[in-house]
């Protein structure tokens, strides 16, 4: 069973890394385990090199991550997986190099019900005509488990990888790779085609084009039958980069993206067929002076999916027509940022944004079309008093209009209106005492449009106000105190825009306090300990008969203490423990946990 192997697996892992530490020259391992309320958590990674000689050369590569998720009701539900990558590469001459490799890939997910093991046994040679070619034919023999199926097979690739080659002054680069897959009734395949040209034509010119076929076919096993299920792509690419700068300080910069994507997915009872178009164009300018930093960039994409389903056992039996589900998204975007150096202790950055996005379908039952305006701004300025103290100001303002194109869902047509202040103040002295205060004030109106055709008032606000408080403060050479408190209001309800008022339907209010101090007595040592505090209080606003009744519908409190480790045993091993140990209670609940 592969959740026996995976059991004794995890642990052969771990030792594994601990022991291969004391002989490895080039190498880099990590080891970590967390655990929460629900679930535990291991992560494995080694990575090792081990020269021998001048021609000589063995790695391994493994990443293990193992989760166990704990509900009382389902019981313990697994999720492993483990990646091993190993191989020995020797120099037989110049221009020759043998590599031996042997991949391993394994899976279980007990919670989607999918398992399967993957291994790959490959010789690949590799063969340099020049410095700027490389071919690599390779051979090998393929294992998989899927669902209990056992299948083996040849497998067989082919490389070519050419890089800095000059054609008339274009620089080249291209790679093609081949490789399949020989199992018994059935073939997975996949070739890949990438080539790029590159010209710098003086210092404020250079072009570049990048073009690229990938094609793949691909059968699988389905889970609950020994049905195959294959799915084939045809993707294409083509990229295209123009620069142009004016002088020393403004870049000029045209973009140009095309993808197109074919996908044929079937088996015995379903046929897909989709077809994906991605095409994208971007126009900018930027100017980098000294006071000022100024840019403006324009940009029209367009999405087209295709897609033609069809049920096979549905249209035999009862003659179902096949079924379209068709998109096309058009964007329009204009972007501008502009940086100001007011003075050495003055600076302001203020960035703005427009787009507008169209989704069309031609299924006329649906009657999803709609039109998306987004207008986004951004203001931040910085003013330094003096060494010691700053203030920071940071403005947001987010709209954003749907628009429903058809009548029948007209009534869902909105703004919503985002408005967020920001303050805050720093204060530093040298290294011993750092002190921040922060005040966010946020605001968020969702208003629709033809409200008053309606049966009632579906606008509604949400209210937001943040202060926080972060304090660091260095006692000793060797022990230094942090502090962080957090204060959060909040109410949402519903939103009369005609007399701009507010009908409170929920509350809250919340407080977050944490105390932990940082000893630094040993040297290579760092040791926290602290605890967090943190208090939640929800209550919800009843219509009663002679008015509005307050009903607490939530009192959290958590405690937390907790003791953190960081020790560096070597210049490249690094060990972090976590204990913490959690205390909560809300109405009717109280209970712990260890983490």
């Amino acid at each position: 069973m592969i959740r026996l192997q995976f059991t004794k697996f995890r642990f052969f892992i771990f030792l594994l890394m601990a022991t291969v530490s004391a002989f490895c020259q080039e190498k880099s391992y990590q080891l970590n385990f967390s655990k929460d309320n629900i679930s535990w958590i291991w992560l494995g990674r080694l990575n090792l090199n081990h020269q021998q000689g001048s021609k000589s050369l063995f790695f391994l590569n493994n990443d293990y991550n193992g989760n166990l998720f704990r509900e009382i009701r389902l019981g313990n539900k697994w999720k492993d997986e483990n990646k091993l990558q190993s191989g020995w590469q020797y120099h037989l001459n110049k221009t020759v190099q043998s590599t031996v490799m042997f991949h391993s890939h394994i899976f279980s997910d007990e919670n989607a019900n999918v398992e399967f093991r993957k291994y790959l046994v490959v010789e690949k040679l590799t063969y340099s005509p020049g410095k700027k070619i490389q071919v690599a034919p390779a051979l090998g023999w393929a294992a998989e488990n899927i669902y209990g199926f056992d299948d083996q097979g040849w497998y067989t690739q082919l490389d070519l990888d050419v890089h800095d080659y000059d054609l008339s002054g274009y620089i080249n680069r291209s790679q093609a790779r081949s490789s399949i897959y020989f199992f018994p009734g059935r073939r997975n395949q996949e070739h890949r085609y990438y080539t790029a040209f590159s010209k710098q034509f003086s210092k404020y010119a250079a072009d570049s084009i990048r073009v690229g076929y990938e094609f793949r076919d691909n059968s699988y096993y389905i889970s609950g039958g020994s049905n195959l299920e294959n799915v084939e792509s045809n993707s294409r690419f083509l990229y295209n980069r123009l620069q142009y700068n004016f002088s020393s300080k403004s870049d000029f910069e045209i973009e140009t993206r095309l993808r197109t994507r074919d996908i044929s997915q079937s088996n015995l009872s379903l046929l897909n067929h989709r077809k994906e178009l991605d095409f994208l164009n971007r126009i900018s300018f930027q100017h980098k002076g000294s006071t000022f930093q100024n840019g403006i960039a324009f940009i029209t994409s367009q999405i087209t999916n295709r897609t033609l389903r069809s049920n096979r056992r549905l249209a035999v039996s009862a003659g179902e027509k096949e079924s379209r589900t068709d998109l096309t998204g058009l964007q329009s975007a204009f972007n501008i940022f502009s940086n100001w150096k007011i003075s050495n202790n003055d600076q302001a950055r203020l960035t703005f944004s427009y787009t507008k996005y169209e989704y069309t379908t031609p299924d006329t039952t649906q009657r999803i079309d709609e039109d998306d305006l987004r207008f986004m701004s951004h203001l931040t300025y910085r003013h330094r008093f003096s060494s010691y103290f700053m203030l920071e100001l940071n403005a947001n303002l987010y709209l954003y209009h749907q628009i429903y194109i058809h009548s029948e869902r007209s009534a869902n047509n909105n703004w919503n209106r985002i408005f967020q202040l920001a303050p805050a103040f720093h204060f530093r002295l040298f290294d011993r005492l750092q002190h921040t205060n922060r005040v966010k004030i946020l605001a968020n109106y969702t208003v629709f449009d033809f409200e008053e055709f309606l049966p009632e008032v579906r606008s509604y606000i949400h209210r937001k106000l943040i202060y926080t408080d972060s304090l660091s403060l260095r006692l000793t050479r060797g022990l230094k105190l942090v502090t962080i408190y957090e204060l959060e209001k909040e109410d949402n309800g519903t939103f009369y825009q005609d007399i701009f008022a507010q009908q409170i339907n929920r509350e809250l209010k919340s407080h977050f306090l944490d105390l932990s101090l940082v000893y630094l007595r040993l040297r290579g040592l760092k040791l926290v300990t602290g605890l967090n505090w943190y208090w939640r209080r929800e209550w919800s606003f009843l219509s009663a008969t002679l008015g509005e009744e307050r009903a607490m519908t939530r009192d959290y409190l958590a405690f937390s203490p907790r003791i953190t480790l960081l020790y560096n045993l070597g210049k490249n091993l690094l060990l972090h423990l976590n204990f913490s140990r959690k205390m909560y209670r809300d109405i009717n609940i109280t209970r712990q946990y260890y983490s």
